[in-house]
């Protein structure tokens, strides 16, 4: 995942008004806000399935000097780089029945007779079915919610630093 690292002028300026563990109080309070609103960002840009687990599931943490936005959600790095010619491989993926000898889906807007190319069979519903053993599986786009984030909200997590800073040297620590 993307990290964000954050230059602050100033800072000798604060060091050399208050003590080294206001300071660091100081810094890490900006941190924790700035990580609390990162934390809102990537959720917004995180799609919902069936669960809602990826975005209910992510989180800040850490503490001090170093926070960390991200999941425990094992599909989350699926999401966020896509997979197939659409991930890091760039290739196609098989996918193959686990529990089923064949793997079915409606042919949507066709009839069985339209198909032209392999086994086809009929749904419940009256629909045809195509019908395949092992399907090459292009892969899904990535939404990239961590690296666009990243990207995106650099100057607002710096602005959120800062205004905690300005006001520590306003006398208002």
């Amino acid at each position: 995942m993307p990290d964000i690292s954050v230059r602050i002028e100033g800072l000798e300026e604060l060091q050399r008004r208050i003590s080294p563990s206001q300071f660091k109080a100081v810094l890490g309070r900006g941190l924790k806000a700035a990580a609390i609103h990162l934390e809102g960002e990537v959720k917004e840009r995180t799609p919902v399935g069936k669960t809602g687990d990826l975005r209910a599931k992510t989180t800040h943490k850490g503490g001090g000097l170093r926070y960390e936005i991200g999941t425990d959600v094992k599909y989350a790095r699926y999401v966020e780089e896509g997979t197939g010619l659409f991930g890091p491989r760039k290739r196609k993926y098989p996918i193959e029945p686990r529990n089923k000898k064949a793997l079915a889906w409606p042919a949507t807007g066709q009839t069985a007779a339209g198909l032209g190319r392999g086994p086809q069979g009929t749904s419940k519903r009256g629909g045809s079915l195509i019908v395949r053993k092992r399907v090459m599986h292009p892969g899904i786009k990535g939404v990239h919610m961590f690296e666009r984030t990243a990207k995106e909200e650099r100057s607002a997590v710096e602005g959120i630093v800062k205004a905690q800073l300005e006001r520590a040297l306003s006398g208002g620590i």
